[in-house]
């Protein structure tokens, strides 16, 4: 990587940074990009510049949305009596991938790890405990909300 141009260079370590990215497809990935189309590339980066800005996070389930409410929680023919608590977005994600179960979410955005200092007030805990004060409203975990649809 030593005959690479520094801007080439710094986008690929910059990528070898992202989950499961390694040296050669961080490389492979930089080439991609410089390849890739003036507009297209302006376009990415665009993207990437305004990613933190315009997402946030549901008021209601904690999804991540561009809106004060998700389009799953804002959805009248969801079953809002079940909440299925999910460690992540990407757990959400997998279970509207199926596009079975159709009650809300709760993402708590991480497990309680006392080795790495996250306790239950580093979570969306407390506001879980609110939601299901209602005595309408039934918690679950995702094993059980498989159960819950079949």
């Amino acid at each position: 990587m030593s005959s690479l141009p520094n801007s080439l260079k710094n986008i690929s370590l910059f990528l070898e940074r992202l989950p499961g990215i390694g040296e050669k497809t961080a490389n492979r990935l930089a080439f991609f990009l410089l390849n890739l189309p003036e507009e297209d590339l302006k376009e990415f980066a665009e993207n990437v510049a305004t990613l933190k800005s315009k997402t946030k996070l549901c008021k209601n389930c904690f999804n991540f949305t561009e809106k004060e409410v998700c389009e799953i929680c804002d959805n009248n023919e969801r079953d809002h009596s079940i909440i299925c608590v999910v460690e992540t977005v990407l757990d959400l994600l997998s279970f509207e991938q199926g596009r079975i179960y159709n009650g809300v979410y709760h993402v708590l955005h991480g497990k309680i790890d006392p080795l790495n200092r996250v306790g239950p007030d580093d979570l969306k805990i407390g506001e879980l405990i609110s939601k299901i004060k209602n005595p309408k409203s039934k918690a679950t975990g995702p094993q059980q909300c498989t159960s819950v649809i079949n």
